[in-house]
């Protein structure tokens, strides 16, 4: 099983290779299929399309446990494709700032886990409230395929 069962539905997590830096809530995920026309038409000489290339991005609000340091929420994972470590705001923000490529594990429900390698964080705000936790209100784009996960 792994790490996955102990995620809440509908949320996920932002890491670099097994490290989580973030929890992810508030997910909002775009599918898009782009089309060519083919050389064919219907019987009304309607023109046809066909679908060519697939993409998918997110938006999504990304909590992180310390500024530094701190006790991880996803921690204790035992499988190699686990995600370990502590969430920290510093290393989103330095994350972003190199351009750095990040994975992603997403609980969209109890059966329904995603995951998605080497994604490209395109946008990046932060809110930091006197005596709240920080957020981060992230766009990422897939690079590759959202696959589903057995663990």
């Amino acid at each position: 099983m792994g790490l996955i069962q102990f995620f809440e539905d509908n949320t996920g997590a932002l890491a670099i290779g097994h490290q989580a830096i973030a929890k992810l809530t508030d997910i909002t995920l775009d599918f898009t299929t782009a089309t060519d026309e083919t050389t064919s038409f219907t019987n009304q000489y309607q023109a046809e399309f066909q679908p060519t290339k697939r993409s998918w991005s997110m938006d999504c609000t990304a909590f992180c446990t310390s500024v530094t340091t701190g006790t991880s929420f996803y921690s204790g994972g035992t499988s190699a494709g686990s995600i370990t470590g502590v969430t920290n705001g510093l290393l989103l923000m330095e994350t972003f700032k190199a351009g750095q490529p990040v994975n992603i594990v997403l609980k969209l429900e109890n059966s329904n886990v995603q995951r998605a390698y080497n994604c490209v964080m395109t946008s990046c705000s932060v809110k930091a409230q006197t005596a709240k936790a920080m957020t981060f209100s992230l766009k990422i784009q897939g690079t590759g395929s959202l696959v589903k996960s057995t663990s």
